[in-house]
């Protein structure tokens, strides 16, 4: 059994070498009997404050070392959250009526907009990359286009419904297509729908 394989040793990572500006072979582990009490991570954006804390949390719990863990921020609770296709009804139980209200949208537009900032944020990760964001009724493409939406969209889980004319109900909901592709280049390229 390696070092930081074992029962009460944390595995932080390897040691950086500051002056070479490189990755060390030398690994960083952490006693868990030196968790006494409390512990702050505080760091700039992107300085990987919760990525430490998340593989301090791991390394806690695989010990069982209880954790309570405050993140006003909220990316630990967010982790917590599992939306697997990162789709709007993925996110509409967790929509909050208020709060879409206080945003001017309905709750489908709400989840819909969640939907699509968490795409752009985890996107990459999964090697998928944002296109442009298009609209039945607009720049082209026929209002019919709702169809092809509605075709593959839990519609009655998330209220909202088609008319023949093909204008959706609740009247304030929206509909949109957003492509992602496996090569960044061709997010830059405009498409017709």
């Amino acid at each position: 059994m390696t070092d930081y394989e074992k029962l009460g040793v944390f595995y932080l990572g390897k040691a950086f070498d500051m002056n070479s500006g490189k990755l060390g072979e030398e690994l960083v582990l952490y006693d868990s009997k030196d968790l006494t009490t409390h512990a702050v991570i505080i760091g700039m954006t992107g300085s990987g404050k919760t990525g430490l804390a998340l593989g301090l949390l791991e390394e806690a719990l695989i010990d069982n070392i209880p954790v309570i863990a405050i993140d006003p921020k909220g990316d630990l609770p967010n982790l917590l959250l599992t939306f697997p296709n990162l789709a709007t009804e993925d996110f509409l139980p967790w929509v909050d009526e208020q709060e879409a209200v206080a945003a001017g949208l309905t709750r489908p537009q709400f989840a819909a907009k969640q939907a699509e900032a968490w795409l752009k944020k985890e996107g990459p990760a999964l090697g998928l990359w944002p296109g442009k964001r298009f609209a039945p009724g607009y720049k082209g493409w026929d209002v019919s286009g709702q169809k092809l939406i509605f075709s593959v969209l839990p519609a009655a889980e998330i209220g909202v419904r088609l008319t023949e004319s093909f204008m959706m109900i609740p009247r304030k909901s929206y509909s949109f297509r957003i492509n992602y592709f496996k090569n960044q280049a061709l997010t830059t390229i405009r498409r017709s729908a």
